[in-house]
């Protein structure tokens, strides 16, 4: 059995429910002598075609082939739409192929599919940084929800300005050390500029620290100033105690105080709190007082810390306030090498040189005065015991009786010639004148024993 083909529709009669333009029905059956007419109904209407084969025939293949209307193709309904790259192009009206390509935001055979994660022409741009990733629209890459961080531009394909970063890139960056911020973060990948830290580098340090990232902490800077956040330096100076370029060294030992200026020289041991100029517990050298030991010692004192009364300078003076020495010599019965020692026992006055008296007993004189503390020995006199008498001492008890009769007939020969005076006074006021001649001549001789005595 075999199976003849041909078309049986050729020539026939045939009807459609509407014309478009010229496209009559009679032109869908005169294939293949006149393929490129085809019958065609008006658009927007219902539309139905018939042919009249004049008997009945087995169909092995029918062939329909529906002609749509320009910009829109398919084989039944014409359901598709063209995207031609040339807006004037009209695509397959079968399969939807342009010649001139796809239109930007199209791709596949038939331009029939929407780019995705593209745009353009053929879909051969990828989308910039949209916001939460969202895809761009497909035909001119536009992000509608924005850009993500880092990226600009109305595509979000540029990434953010050096010095900027953050949505839109409308943040600027902070103080980065020799290269701009992430354009995402804004953070500084190598860190800070002398005077700022944090992960932006835009926090500036604070009022002891310094340099790169803050990493340095500030010098002993004069109080109630702080050290240069950049540099380090202490624009008021260095605190009392305190040297060099940062503030950071103490004061050569020996010195101290506001720019180590004062000298620690005074201290007994030669140094001196840095800060305080105290001497500590070695004291001050001798002459010196005063927690720094910057204070002479006060008239009359001397010693480590003026703690040791001067000794007998002569005439008042003063000692040396370091050893104690009096430069004019000492005062009158003292000797030694500060005038605190007393002249040697039997000596006294000036340097000690001149020698007491006899004391009695051999006790010593004083040793500034010379005077005796009691009486002198025997056969001595005067203030200092020094004169010698001339009665020979072995005769001393004889000396004593004669002395003692003797007092005793003087005294009742001075009471016996007191009587007398009182008694020739009382006869001068009885007598007259004339009686003054005789009496005179009667006391003569008495007179004369009284003179002889």
């Amino acid at each position: 059995m075999t199976c003849q083909t041909e078309n049986v529709a050729l020539g026939k009669y045939s009807i459609q429910r509407s014309t478009y333009r010229d496209n009559t029905a009679d032109k869908a059956v005169d294939w293949p002598n006149r393929e490129e007419t085809c019958a065609m109904t008006r658009p927007g209407y219902p539309g139905s075609w018939m042919v009249d084969l004049k008997q009945r025939y087995v169909l092995h293949r029918m062939n329909l082939k529906s002609v749509c209307s320009d910009y829109r193709f398919g084989a039944l309904d014409c359901e598709g739409t063209c995207h031609c790259h040339n807006p004037d192009e009209i695509c397959n009206k079968t399969s939807g192929v342009c010649q001139s390509g796809c239109a930007p935001g199209w791709t596949g055979p038939g331009c029939q599919e929407v780019c995705l994660g593209s745009f353009g022409p053929e879909c051969r741009t990828p989308c910039g940084h949209c916001r939460g990733g969202a895809i761009c629209e497909p035909v001119s890459g536009v992000c509608v929800g924005g850009c993500q961080a880092g990226w600009r531009g109305k595509n979000c394909d540029q990434a953010c300005i050096p010095g900027s970063y953050g949505r839109g890139c409308s943040s600027m960056c902070g103080h980065c050390l020799h290269t701009s911020c992430d354009p995402l973060s804004g953070a500084c990948p190598r860190g800070c500029d002398p005077g700022w830290m944090g992960p932006s580098c835009d926090t500036p340090c604070s009022q002891d620290r310094y340099g790169e990232n803050c990493a340095f902490t500030c010098g002993k800077c004069r109080v109630g100033s702080s050290c240069d956040s950049v540099t380090g330096l202490c624009p008021l100076g260095c605190s009392d105690g305190w040297r060099g370029v940062f503030c950071t060294l103490e004061c050569r030992e020996g010195t101290y105080g506001a720019d180590c200026a004062h000298s620690c020289q005074n201290c007994h041991s030669g140094h001196c709190n840095h800060t305080t100029g105290h001497c500590g517990v070695m004291g001050c050298k001798t002459g010196w007082s005063g927690p720094k030991c910057n204070q002479k010692c006060d008239p009359g004192k001397h010693g480590s810390s003026c703690e040791i009364d001067c000794g007998h300078c002569r005439h008042g003076a003063i000692c040396d306030p370091s050893s104690g020495v009096c430069s004019g010599g000492c005062a009158d019965g003292w000797v030694g090498s500060v005038c605190k020692d007393k002249c040697q026992r039997g000596f006294y006055g000036e340097d000690c040189e001149v020698k007491c008296g006899v004391c009695f007993e051999g006790r010593p004189c004083h040793h500034v005065t010379g005077k005796c503390p009691g009486a002198c020995t025997h056969g001595y006199s005067g203030t200092l015991c020094q004169k010698k008498l001339l009665i020979d001492p072995t005769r001393n008890l004889l000396t004593s009786v004669v002395l003692g009769t003797g007092a005793v007939v003087f005294g009742s020969l001075f009471a016996f010639i007191i009587c007398l005076v009182i008694r020739w006074r009382q006869d001068d006021i009885q007598d007259d004148g004339e009686e003054d001649e005789k009496r005179t001549e009667r006391r003569a001789p008495l007179l004369r024993r009284l003179e002889s005595l």
